[in-house]
C-alpha cells in the first residue's frame, strides 16, 4: 500500500462558487470538496459537517438547446486549450446535438487536444458546406482543419450522417503513449498469465494474494520474473472481478494482528473509505491538477456506496463527504437502515483525530489505521482494481501539485471543469455499480449525518 507524505499548510482554500446546470441522474451525484490539507495546529473539519466547503449537484431538468454550452461560456477557464474548446463549442451552433456532446462523459474523457482538433475540423467543414463546392474552397477547409485534401474528402461522408453532422467522425485516433518502451518478454508473459489463472483456479483472491502466489510459484529455470509492479498490473488486467476482494478484507491498524480481517455479511455493514488519483485533470488558474477521488466502498459487494472528488490530496473532509454521499445514494432503497462500521487510514494530525471524534458522535464505529503518513490506494486497488468502469484509477500516482503540473499533456490527458468531472465520475460509478450490484438488494445506509447537523 502506497504511503504519501502530506505537507501541512495553514491557509484555507475558498470554495469555487461557480455552478453549472447538471443533467438528471438516477443516483445522487458526487460531492466536491476544495483542497485543504491537515495541519497539526488547525482543525480542518468545519462545523456542521462539510456543507460550507462541499458542493452537491442537484437533480434538475435538461436545459434547452445550446443552453449548457452558453452557460459554460460564462464560466472562467484558465488553460488555453480548454478555452479554445469552450469557444469553438459556442461557435458551432449549426450542430444540433452539440448540447448533448457537451455533457457526454465519453467526450469529456477524451484528451483535451483531441477534442480541440475535432472541433477545429467541425468548424472547417461547416464553413465549407455553407457555400458552393469547389476544390479551392475544399483546400482552404482542409488547411483550417489541419488535414490533407484527400483526408477531408474521406471524412465528409462519415461526418454528414443521416442524423446530421457527427463530431465523433472527426475525433483523431489516439496515439500510443508507450512508443519505444519494450514489451514483456513473450515467454515471461505466457508464464505470468498461466500462474495467475492457476492461483485463481485454486481459490486465491485479491491482487496482493494472487501476486504473492505468482512470485512463490515462479519456476526457477524459467524466464526472468517481472517486477512486482508489473505482476500486479497483469493480475488486475487478467483477473477482472475474480481478482478483487469482497466480503473480507484485512487492514493493518498497527494495534491488531496483520491477519485480523473484517468481514461483511450484508450490504452496508462495512464501508472501506480510501483515496486515489484518477485519470482526469481539473482546470486551475495556476496549472491543471489531477483529480483525487475518495470512495466509500461496500465491503460485501465491493461496490461504490459513496464518493467525493477534490483537486487536492486526501484529507478528513473528503472522508465525511464520501460517507454522507453513501447515505444519500442509498436513501431511496427499501428495507431497514443499517449503521455501517468504517475502515480507513488516518494520520496523527489533529484534523484526523477530530474526524474520528465526529464519527463517534454519529454513533458509528471506526477501525482506523494510524500512521505518521497517510496510507491510501491499497484498498481501492484490492476491491476495485485499476479501473472504475473505464475510468482509470491511479492509486500509485502522487498527488503532488508540482508533479501534476509537470505531467499534464493535452495530447494525452483529459482536462475538465469541476462540473464536467462530476459528470464523468457519476457515469463511471453508475455503470460500475450496475455490474457489481446485479441481482443484489441494497438497504439505506445510516451514516448519522442528521445527528451531525442537529
Amino acid at each position: 500500500m502506497r504511503a504519501v507524505r502530506l505537507r501541512s499548510i495553514n491557509r484555507k482554500t475558498s470554495t469555487d462558487a461557480s455552478r453549472l446546470r447538471s443533467p438528471p441522474f438516477l443516483r445522487p451525484s458526487i460531492s466536491h470538496c476544495k483542497s485543504q490539507e491537515n495541519s497539526p495546529e488547525r482543525m480542518v473539519i468545519p462545523t456542521g459537517g462539510c456543507t460550507e466547503r462541499i458542493l452537491f449537484t442537484r437533480k434538475i431538468g435538461m436545459p434547452g438547446l445550446r443552453s449548457a454550452i452558453l452557460e459554460r461560456g460564462s464560466v472562467k477557464v484558465s488553460h488555453p486549450v480548454l478555452r479554445d474548446i469552450r469557444d469553438r463549442m459556442i461557435s458551432c451552433g449549426g450542430m444540433t446535438n452539440m448540447d448533448d456532446i457537451a455533457r457526454d462523459p465519453c467526450w469529456l474523457r477524451l484528451p483535451a487536444g483531441r477534442r480541440e482538433r475535432a472541433l477545429r475540423r467541425h468548424e472547417a467543414l461547416l464553413e465549407y458546406r455553407g457555400g458552393p463546392e469547389s476544390v479551392e474552397r475544399a483546400q482552404i477547409a482542409a488547411d483550417k482543419a489541419g488535414m490533407s485534401l484527400s483526408s477531408l474528402y474521406k471524412l465528409l461522408p462519415k461526418w454528414e450522417g443521416p442524423a446530421g453532422p457527427d463530431i465523433w467522425a472527426l475525433v483523431p485516433y489516439a496515439r500510443s503513449t508507450h512508443l519505444g518502451q519494450p514489451r514483456l518478454d513473450p515467454e515471461a508473459e505466457r508464464t505470468l498469465h498461466s500462474l495467475i489463472e492457476e492461483a485463481m483456479a485454486d481459490g486465491v483472491r485479491g491482487t496482493v494474494r494472487i501476486s504473492g502466489e505468482v512470485v512463490a510459484r515462479w519456476p526457477d529455470g524459467g524466464p526472468a520474473m517481472p517486477a512486482s509492479s508489473t505482476i500486479r498490473d497483469h493480475v488486475d488486467s487478467r483477473g477482472g472481478i475474480g481478482s478483487i476482494e469482497k466480503g473480507t478484507i484485512s487492514l493493518n491498524t498497527g494495534r491488531h494482528a496483520q491477519e485480523t480481517a473484517d468481514t461483511a455479511t450484508a450490504f452496508g455493514e462495512v464501508l472501506v473509505i480510501d483515496h486515489s488519483a484518477i485519470d482526469l485533470f481539473l482546470d486551475h488558474p495556476k496549472a491543471p491538477r489531477r483529480v483525487t477521488i475518495t470512495l466509500a466502498l461496500d465491503l460485501f459487494s465491493a461496490s461504490v456506496a459513496g464518493a467525493c472528488i477534490s483537486e487536492g490530496p486526501p484529507n478528513p473532509n473528503l472522508v465525511l463527504a464520501a460517507l454522507d454521499d453513501a447515505g444519500r445514494r442509498s436513501s431511496q432503497s427499501s428495507g431497514t437502515a443499517i449503521k455501517p462500521r468504517l475502515l480507513f487510514s488516518a494520520t496523527n494530525g489533529e484534523g484526523w483525530r477530530a474526524l474520528v471524534e465526529r464519527i463517534g458522535q454519529r454513533g458509528l464505529i471506526a477501525k482506523v489505521r494510524w500512521g505518521t503518513r497517510l496510507h491510501f490506494g491499497g484498498p481501492i486497488r484490492r476491491m476495485i482494481g485499476t479501473k472504475l468502469a473505464d475510468l482509470r484509477l491511479l492509486s500509485r500516482k502522487s498527488h503532488s501539485r508540482s508533479g501534476a503540473k509537470d505531467r499534464f499533456d493535452p495530447a494525452v490527458h483529459a482536462l475538465v471543469t469541476i462540473e464536467e468531472a462530476r459528470l464523468v465520475v457519476n457515469d463511471a460509478i453508475d455503470r460500475f455499480n450496475a455490474e457489481r450490484l446485479r441481482g443484489q438488494s441494497i438497504v439505506p445506509i445510516d451514516t448519522g449525518s442528521q445527528v451531525a447537523h442537529d
